[in-house]
């Protein structure tokens, strides 16, 4: 019984200290993805409860679903999420997508605009990107709205925006008629705005999205591969840029996470998925998803051994696929989407 008793205690201390994060426990973590078809809906949201092997959707018959479009979203926990998209929308759900609502505090002004991303800082501070070189930035949980009209875009999509405190925000997207990318950044929580303008962020073919794990270590993504990050807060920037061999030489990067501030993953066009160790000095390309010509738009990861990935077909009409990894990206599984599930582009575990 003695012995018994040490082995117990043993078992629990053990799990305590590595939070029991063995494989098996991926699979009680909840996973969001988005996406759509059409601008004008209906949109898809799919819930996974096992990790993001096996998927369901949410809301299919919601009126909040039916008139716009979804392109991102944000998943501070298990029962609460929130999805921006078309037609100046943004709906959000408080018990696992049991029920929704859509937010009507949007401001008039704002119009019939498009939102791409969405960012929250503390669960108050609510900063959603979109066209028209708009930012539109809420410090009450989305009950009252500020809009920025941010003129280094020149009325073109601000397509990704990272709030890494209530004081540095950075946004980054092109300019109209232009493919040349644009980042600016707010060190005073909108105040004012400045652009960031260096040989290393000056992305000719376009930005995509921003991402970061404090004020220090930022990390910008765009077409072609481009890549760039910061160490010291935007004083210097270092290339982190991947361009794909062959066919895949285009390939823009779509979505890019970070683990830590050496730890890295991103989703590609054409199948490819890249693994950095080193912050981005060597990637590691990861592309045997056994479906081909697949654009991945979106990807995010527990740990280093365990990711999502989602995308869609490069023709109409546009399939969605999900791809989960429990290997380090070593193998990749093909996970289980409903039938006739629309393009995804955006995947999210609960923390």
């Amino acid at each position: 019984m003695k012995v018994i008793s040490y082995l117990f205690v043993f078992i629990v201390f053990s799990c305590l200290m590595i939070s029991c994060s063995g494989s098996g426990d991926t699979t009680q973590h909840v996973a969001w993805a988005v996406g759509h078809n059409n601008p004008s809906g209906p949109s898809t949201v799919l819930l996974s409860t096992d990790g993001g092997n096996n998927w369901s959707r949410s809301g299919e018959n919601a009126a909040v679903m039916q008139n716009f479009g979804a392109n991102n979203l944000y998943v501070p926990d298990a029962q609460n999420i929130w999805v921006v998209g078309t037609n100046s929308t943004i709906i959000h759900s408080s018990n696992q997508g049991n029920s929704w609502e859509k937010i009507t505090t949007i401001p008039s002004a704002v119009g019939s605009n498009e939102f791409y991303d969405i960012s929250v800082v503390g669960n108050r501070h609510f900063w959603v990107s979109a066209f028209s070189g708009l930012v539109l930035h809420s410090s009450d949980a989305a009950q009252t709205w500020t809009v920025h009209d941010l003129s280094s875009f020149n009325l073109g999509v601000v397509q990704g925006i990272k709030a890494i405190d209530e004081n540095v925000i950075y946004a980054v997207g092109g300019e109209t008629n232009s493919t040349k990318g644009v980042v600016v950044r707010t060190v005073d929580g909108g105040t004012t705005w400045e652009q960031i303008s260096n040989a290393k962020v000056d992305f000719p073919a376009g930005v995509i999205g921003v991402t970061a794990t404090d004020v220090n270590h930022v990390t910008i993504n765009g077409a072609q591969g481009s890549c760039a990050s910061t160490a010291d807060g935007g004083t210097t920037w270092e290339s982190c840029s991947k361009v794909m061999a062959g066919g895949g030489a285009n390939a823009d990067i779509n979505d890019l996470i970070m683990l830590d501030t050496e730890n890295w993953w991103a989703a590609l066009d054409f199948n490819y998925i890249i693994l950095t160790h080193d912050r981005g000095i060597n990637w590691i390309e990861q592309n045997a998803l056994g479906v081909s010509n697949l654009f991945l738009l979106g990807i995010d990861a527990i740990n280093n051994s365990h990711a999502v990935t989602v995308g869609s077909t490069q023709s109409y009409p546009m399939s969605g696929y999900a791809f989960v990894t429990h290997d380090g990206g070593t193998t990749w599984t093909q996970s289980n989407v409903p039938a006739n599930t629309n393009a995804l582009s955006k995947v999210a575990y609960a923390p």
